[in-house]
């Protein structure tokens, strides 16, 4: 569900209520029907905002499951680079070795003969 779909089940509560309050005032009844609408306006506004909190708490826990899923895609992913990056670095730095262990042996055997 997304922030249109949120904004379209937040208006649709608020003008219920709205709409159920104007009615409740607009409408001559007896003390008896006003409280018996009432009840069932309550108990329908009830049911309305358990299923609107049903709805976001669903909402919420996609949310931190895609959350969740992108967090351990980027660590793998960067787990990955790090590994790569390392061989990379181990490979540069076995090959820098070899050619300047060379040049070091004949550099050294100049500078004393």
């Amino acid at each position: 569900m997304n922030d249109k779909a949120t904004n379209f089940l937040l208006g649709l509560f608020v003008g219920s209520l709205v709409g159920a309050a104007i009615a409740i005032l607009i409408t001559p009844q007896s003390g008896e029907e006003t409280r018996e609408m009432l009840k069932t306006k309550s108990q329908d506004l009830k049911e309305k905002v358990t299923d609107l909190a049903g709805q976001v708490r669903d909402k919420a826990t996609e949310l931190a499951s895609d959350l969740r899923e992108g967090a351990e895609d980027l660590y793998d992913k960067s787990k990955q680079k790090v590994v790569e990056t390392k061989e990379q670095i181990l490979t540069a730095v076995a090959q820098s070795r070899k050619p300047s262990s060379n040049k070091g042996s004949e550099q050294g055997g100049e500078s004393h003969g």
